[in-house]
């Protein structure tokens, strides 16, 4: 995939969209021919390399994004995490860990783990009482 094709794909998924919701969001007036789901889907898997200017330009305005998100930087995959102790060990094993602007140390990182743990066992005690 190009950047511009992993790009569309990902804020497509992020946006909960289908490329058929991404095509016909494409269509913006009357007389305005919409990008079609071949298109797109040749975009997202690095067939098409070099896309006119105008489907950029639809593709980008349906996303709600702007041109320079679609073609100049990669877009980060957006995790969905449902389970808690595996947010925390992702949240836990980041290099630069903030807190309000600045980086915890790794006595910070400790002490917030411990009670992010306790906090779990906590959640964990309570949902066994309530199920019983």
């Amino acid at each position: 995939m190009t950047i511009t094709g992993d790009n569309i794909k990902k804020l497509r998924d992020r946006a909960g969209m289908t490329i058929t919701d991404l095509s016909n969001a494409t269509r913006v007036g009357m007389n305005t021919k919409k990008v079609g789901r071949s298109t797109i889907s040749e975009l997202e898997s690095g067939k098409a390399l070099n896309p006119k200017s105008n489907t950029i330009t639809a593709i980008a305005k349906a996303l709600g994004v702007s041109i320079g998100t679609l073609t100049e930087m990669e877009v980060e995959h957006e995790y969905v995490i449902t389970d808690i102790e595996e947010a925390m060990n992702i949240i836990l094993s980041q290099e630069n860990l903030m807190l309000h602007g600045q980086p915890l140390n790794e006595e910070a990182k400790v002490q917030l783990s411990n009670n992010i743990k306790m906090a779990l066992q906590f959640a964990s005690d309570s949902q066994k009482r309530s199920n019983k």
